[in-house]
């Protein structure tokens, strides 16, 4: 599972990120976060590598 969110997201607070990182660890998933430095909410070219990373895997 990936989890993208700007430092700064107008929309998702980054401790509902954090929490949501460890719930779904505790529930056994993969989980790689990535926060992204400054305020933004979108898609990054970063997470698009990202996902085709672990797709390919």
């Amino acid at each position: 599972m990936l989890l993208g969110c700007h430092e700064r997201d107008p929309h998702i607070p980054l401790a509902r990120v954090k929490t949501s990182e460890k719930v779904f660890g505790d529930l056994g998933a993969a989980v790689t976060t990535q926060i992204y430095p400054g305020p933004g909410h979108g898609i990054v070219e970063e997470e698009i590598r990202a996902v085709r990373t672990i797709l390919s895997t």
